[in-house]
């Protein structure tokens, strides 16, 4: 995340599917910002990487299947 020098803010989490005994308001035990570099370092081993042309290609698909829903084409 590139913070473009702003350095207070806010965060959501947007969490799909929760069991309906969980309370979501307790599912996110903690926060640590850490720098892109060390990112590897610190997620569990497994965790799915995308490249940004990966991202790019996800996000054209994206696009392109809601002009074909919305507008027919």
């Amino acid at each position: 995340m590139d913070t473009d020098g702003i350095d207070s803010g806010m965060y959501a989490i947007r969490w799909q599917s929760v069991p309906a005994d969980v309370d979501p308001s307790r599912t996110v035990r903690s926060v640590r910002l850490v720098d892109l570099a060390d990112l590897d370092s610190v997620l569990p081993e497994g965790t799915t990487r995308v490249t940004p042309a990966q991202r790019a290609t996800q996000l054209d698909e994206r696009v392109s299947n809601y002009t074909e829903r919305f507008l027919g084409r």
